[in-house]
């Protein structure tokens, strides 16, 4: 009978490590995801930034129409398209990160492990790489 306990001991044991593996892969994963669309979110935000500071900065000899057809507001709008896209991504992964972390029985995993969840819009595209990490450390 000493030897079922054990072996059913060791069972459980090599169970819930794995269990605990698999957790912290996942989750490992789904974080990595995030802070890849936060680094194109800020790249994306640049371009942007730096985009619209040419076609305003640019000599007086040479105008720059704000009408509609200016290839520059128009390269900016779409900009502004694909920022706007990458941000709703960005909320989805973050909400079901967090959804992830906290279902039963990731919710005991993660506060063992201790791995909190991730603020939503808490980044700031303008700001250096600081807020990226606070961010998603």
């Amino acid at each position: 009978m000493g030897h079922f306990l054990v072996g059913l001991l060791l069972v459980i044991i090599i169970a819930n490590s794995g269990w605990f593996l698999l957790f912290y892969n996942k989750a490992s994963n789904k974080r990595a995801k995030i802070e890849d669309n936060l680094r194109q979110l800020e790249a994306l935000s640049n371009l942007k930034s730096d985009l619209l500071n040419t076609g305003l900065t640019r000599p007086k000899s040479i105008e720059v129409s704000q009408d509609p057809d200016s290839d520059i507001w128009q390269q900016a709008e779409e900009l502004e398209e694909k920022l706007d896209l990458m941000q709703q991504l960005f909320d989805e992964r973050v909400l079901s990160y967090n959804k992830y972390i906290n279902a039963f029985p990731n919710a005991i995993a993660s506060k063992i492990m201790n791995i909190k969840e991730l603020p939503l819009r808490s980044y700031s595209l303008n700001n250096n790489e600081k807020a990226i990490k606070r961010c998603v450390l």
